[in-house]
């Protein structure tokens, strides 16, 4: 008996060795490789694997203008939250940024719909947001939308100037939301 165990055990020893083998040769690592819509890797790694997109191909989070310069983001829909602050302009980095007047967010980086542009009006800097006008420094922007941590894997390699970088991360405006803000409910 003691004989016929021996070579079972060889048997099971070399097959979990040419397992193993066959599934490195094959680039895998026995976890999952699968990549999302949003271009991140599996659930368990939120490290982008490239630029996100959208279903279209179209990039997530984009840049436009010199100065003002604005970040954009394509999405169709966000959370319902309350957000706002007041829209203050940065001339060393040419660039918009919201005080929230919170302790944890004092200031964020705005991220405005696409179609959002940027304008200059009066002497001021802001974007033009349709259905609904200019928004200028100085100006109270009340809108639906959600914040997001300076580190969001949904805006890393954003090129932003140092002198644009925000203590309180990121603020998202939704879409057609602009105005005297009531959360849906």
């Amino acid at each position: 008996m003691q004989a016929m165990t021996k070579p079972r055990i060889a048997v099971t020893a070399l097959l979990a060795m040419a397992t193993v083998a066959l599934v490195t040769a094959c680039g895998g690592s026995g976890a999952s490789d699968a990549t999302t819509a949003s271009g991140t890797s599996s659930a368990n790694d939120p490290t982008p694997t490239s630029e996100p997109t959208d279903d279209a191909g179209r990039a997530a989070i984009s840049m436009a203008g010199t100065d003002p310069r604005i970040v954009l983001h394509n999405r169709d829909e966000g959370p319902d939250m309350a957000v706002g602050g007041r829209l203050v302009y940065r001339p060393d980095g040419r660039c918009l940024l919201v005080e929230v007047g919170d302790e944890e967010i004092p200031t964020a980086i705005p991220i405005w719909p696409t179609g959002v542009e940027p304008v200059r009006k009066g002497g001021k800097r802001g974007v033009e947001v349709p259905s609904f006008g200019s928004i200028v420094e100085g100006d109270t922007i009340e809108a639906g939308g959600e914040f997001w941590d300076a580190d969001d894997p949904r805006v890393a390699g954003l090129d932003l100037p140092e002198e644009c970088r925000a203590s309180g991360g990121f603020i998202v405006f939704n879409e057609d939301s602009f105005g005297p803000f009531t959360p849906d409910g």
